[in-house]
């Protein structure tokens, strides 16, 4: 969807703030603080803070997919497009900033319904994504023949996105680079 300037700033702001209070955590009233904007603005775009979360969700979700894609279309071999990911998600935790999926995850019992498709969507991706860095991985010689690129791949995503928020816990941004280190050591 195209959107003007007032609304990408607030899907921005949304965004930064489901990254880190989480999305039941911030209100229109918020982003009107964040923005500049009568809340009266905000529902002009968004009628609904659901309709919102949907609105940041997919726009994620298809910069995420575009990312994937870059990444893949790059002269790497899969565990250093692998690395690249991990590093990603390593810098952004060591800002304070978590994954929109996985921030969203820690809300899904309390979303909307017509929220939940589009986050179930990412994961899914997500998965398939790095289940096949894994396949191609193998066939290269770099991964262990003997792993299930499948359960794998649901580990790595869940370590990812889990491993973020303990670390957040443990205010230690060490424990999450360990975490990873030492999971990509466990597949070669």
């Amino acid at each position: 969807m195209t959107w003007n300037a007032t609304a990408h700033k607030l899907l921005d702001s949304a965004e930064a703030l489901i990254k880190t209070k989480g999305f039941n955590a911030f209100s229109f009233k918020d982003l009107q603080n964040e923005v500049g904007v009568k809340t009266s603005t905000i529902h002009y775009y968004f009628s609904t803070k659901s309709a919102l979360g949907i609105a940041v969700a997919e726009r994620f979700y298809e910069r995420h997919q575009q990312s994937l894609e870059s990444l893949q279309n790059q002269d790497m071999r899969p565990s250093e497009r692998l690395d690249e990911v991990f590093k990603f998600f390593i810098a952004n935790a060591s800002k304070g900033e978590f994954c929109l999926g996985g921030m969203l995850a820690s809300d899904f019992g309390t979303l909307k319904d017509d929220l939940k498709p589009t986050l179930m969507s990412f994961f899914q991706h997500f998965e398939k994504w790095i289940e096949d860095q894994i396949k191609k991985g193998k066939a290269l010689g770099e991964f262990r023949d003997d792993l299930n690129e499948n359960a794998w791949s649901k580990v790595l995503v869940a370590s990812l996105e889990g491993g973020m928020l303990i670390a957040r816990v443990r205010q230690d941004s060490n424990y999450y680079k360990e975490l990873l280190n030492s999971l990509i050591h466990q597949i070669k």
